[in-house]
C-alpha cells in the first residue's frame, strides 16, 4: 500500500574485496528474487545499488521504476542519498566503468585471460574498458560515462578554431549546451576522438577531454574544450 518502495541491493566486503576475484557479476544472497518480489508487490520500486564494481542488473532493469547507483559512500551516505531521493540535490554522476550485458563480453573473459593461472597476459592491449566494447561493437548494459539527472540537456553543433592542425597546435572546440528541463543541474560534457587510418591498433574512440558544467533550467551556456593535437 506504500506509494514508493525503496530496495537496497548490492555487494558487501565478503563479495567485493581485496585479493579476491568474483566468479561472476550476479547479485549475491538471492537478491534477484527479492527484487522480483518487491517489484511485483509495488511497481513503483526504486532500486538503490550499493556496490563499487559492475553487477548484473538484468532483473532490476526489467521491473524497477528507477535504479540509483549509490556506491560505498561511507558514514554520510544516508544523508547524501536522502538529498538525491527527495530532490534537494540534482544527481549528476557518470559511470567510471562499463557494465556489460554478460561477463564474457568483457576482454578478460572474451580472451580467456580470466579465470586462469597466476600469470595474466593483457592481450587486449590498449583496448581496456570502454575502448574494448566500442572497438569490438559490443553493446553494454550501461556504458562508460552514462548517467541521468532530473533535467535534460541538449548539445549544439560543435565548432573548431582551425580547419587544419599541426602536431604543435591545440584544437579548441566550442558548442552550445542547453538545459531543456525544469531543474537546475550539472552536465559532464565528454569529448571523444579517433585517429583516422592509424598505423597501429587504436580504439574506435577515446575520451580526451571533459568538463562539468552547471546550467540553470531553460537556459544555455557555451562550452569550450581544449585538446592538444600531439
Amino acid at each position: 500500500r506504500a506509494d514508493i518502495a525503496l530496495l537496497f541491493i548490492g555487494n558487501n566486503r565478503e563479495v567485493e574485496t581485496e585479493n579476491s576475484d568474483r566468479k561472476n557479476l550476479n547479485l549475491p544472497f538471492g537478491q534477484d528474487a527479492l527484487i522480483k518480489a518487491v517489484c511485483a508487490a509495488n511497481p513503483n520500486t526504486i532500486v538503490v545499488v550499493v556496490a563499487g564494481a559492475p553487477v548484473n542488473m538484468h532483473v532490476a532493469d526489467s521491473c524497477a521504476s528507477t535504479i540509483l547507483w549509490s556506491w560505498f559512500n561511507g558514514s554520510q551516505a544516508g544523508y547524501a542519498l536522502a538529498d538525491v531521493l527527495l530532490g534537494k540535490i540534482n544527481p549528476s554522476g557518470k559511470l567510471p566503468f562499463t557494465i556489460p550485458v554478460k561477463l564474457n563480453d568483457s576482454p578478460a573473459h572474451a580472451l580467456g585471460t580470466f579465470p586462469g593461472n597466476e600469470k595474466a597476459v593483457y592481450s587486449e592491449g590498449i583496448l581496456v574498458g570502454y575502448r574494448w566494447f566500442d572497438t569490438k561493437n559490443i553493446a553494454p548494459a550501461y556504458c562508460f560515462g552514462y548517467g541521468l539527472s532530473y533535467t535534460d540537456f541538449s548539445y549544439g553543433e560543435p565548432n573548431i578554431n582551425k580547419p587544419v592542425y599541426t602536431r604543435k597546435d591545440t584544437a579548441i572546440i566550442t558548442f552550445n549546451l542547453s538545459n531543456t528541463g525544469e531543474y537546475d543541474g550539472y552536465e559532464t560534457v565528454q569529448l571523444y576522438v579517433k585517429e583516422m587510418n592509424p598505423k597501429i591498433t587504436r580504439p574506435a574512440k577515446e575520451l580526451k577531454a571533459f568538463k562539468k558544467m552547471f546550467v540553470t533550467a531553460c537556459n544555455d551556456t557555451t562550452v569550450t574544450l581544449e585538446l592538444p593535437v600531439a
